[in-house]
């Protein structure tokens, strides 16, 4: 996966991250309004953040699968070409000093 598409995917799970947390969030605070106003039956509000629990989980579950950097894939290495820019940038410094 190129550094562009791996940013790209970043991106786009932060995104889908952000969203499905405010939804989670906004349904805790209805609960706790709900719970507030006085007229709430506890079964059914335990039902309901048991129901955002697991969606939680499920989330957790899936931010758990993903890797932590963008697989790496040996890149080519030019030893002639890095050796000839070394020896340049060694004359150049020397003939400078």
């Amino acid at each position: 996966m190129s550094r562009g598409s791996w940013e790209w995917t970043l991106e786009s799970l932060l995104g889908g991250l952000n969203h499905t947390l405010s939804n989670r969030l906004s349904t805790i605070a209805t609960v706790a309004q709900y719970l507030q106003s006085g007229d709430a039956d506890p079964a059914e509000i335990g039902v309901m953040l048991d129901e955002e629990a697991e969606k939680l989980e499920r989330l957790l579950s899936l931010l758990r699968l993903l890797p932590r950097s963008p697989s790496t894939e040996p890149v080519p290495f030019d030893v002639d070409a890095c050796m000839s820019d070394a020896a340049n940038y060694a004359a150049v410094w020397t003939y400078a000093s």
